[in-house]
């Protein structure tokens, strides 16, 4: 699959190590092999190298591996010829979803350090820096996006997926991490799991994976919080009782939707040709 041209809207193709347009806009391969096709990039943007490394180390040690496993079972069910990860962050998704089809593979994030992982990682994928609001990629171009714990983006999309194309998603199920925010709130709620409303999409079914992992290293604990909203609106208080966790037992618990694109919903929407 060819990109899009971030600037002009036409095909880019690649010529050695270099995506070019017909308009001579070019984009050179990172050693790696990410492209950076963000129009409006900033360096600092998205994970750092500290939070990437971070979140790389609680995942490989394989506590979320269950929903992995039930990612790659829906994707491989549908086989798709191109699959978007948005939001892909440092790949350990993609890689497993990559590893399931025989199609091709792109994964999408703003973060220069997750991409840079992950391409390193992951030489079967295709990775780049882009916004899931602003894709490198042709209307009507896509079979599958997969979007776990990323806003979602459903006009663009709308505009990217073929017809009848599967969008999934993963959110916080009802008990995702309840115990963990036992330990750090006073009073701690459970989350809403009802499903999004997305338009131009119609809900084909929503499944839940929970289990109950144990974490023994604090260093993963404080990389699981920082991997969660709370990280950002917690007290030094409420900090503070998550700091002297030496271990922790919880329920993660996820919310998996599939949507199917409502063909021509969004009439006066522009394709890119």
């Amino acid at each position: 699959m060819n990109y899009c041209c971030p600037v002009c809207k036409k095909t880019l193709k690649l010529v050695h190590r270099t995506w070019v347009c017909e308009n001579r806009h070019s984009f050179d391969l990172a050693k790696s092999g990410y492209v950076n096709l963000c129009r409006n990039f900033k360096a600092s943007q998205g994970d750092n190298k500290e939070m990437v490394a971070s979140r790389t180390v609680f995942l490989e040690k394989g506590y979320y591996q269950s929903l992995a496993n039930e990612m790659v079972s829906l994707v491989k069910k549908l086989n798709p010829e191109v699959l978007f990860d948005c939001a892909c962050g440092q790949g350990w998704y993609t890689k497993q979803l990559k590893q399931a089809i025989t199609g091709e593979v792109h994964g999408f994030d703003m973060s220069r350090e997750a991409i840079l992982h992950a391409s390193k990682k992951d030489k079967e994928s295709h990775y780049a820096i882009a916004s899931i609001f602003d894709l490198p990629a042709f209307s009507k171009s896509v079979d599958c996006i997969t979007l776990i714990f990323a806003p979602t983006a459903a006009e663009e999309f709308h505009r990217v997926l073929k017809e009848n194309g599967i969008l999934i998603t993963v959110s916080p199920g009802e008990n995702h991490l309840f115990e963990l925010k036992e330990a750090v709130y006073d009073h701690p709620y459970k989350n809403d799991h009802t499903p999004a409303v997305l338009s131009g999409f119609d809900l084909l079914e929503q499944r839940f994976v929970e289990t109950e992992i144990f974490v023994d290293c604090p260093q993963d604990i404080q990389a699981l919080f920082m991997m969660t909203p709370y990280t950002y609106k917690t007290s030094e208080q409420d900090m503070a009782k998550l700091k002297a966790l030496q271990t922790l037992k919880t329920r993660v618990h996820f919310s998996i939707c599939v949507y199917q694109k409502k063909v021509n919903f969004y009439k006066k929407s522009i394709d890119i040709d």
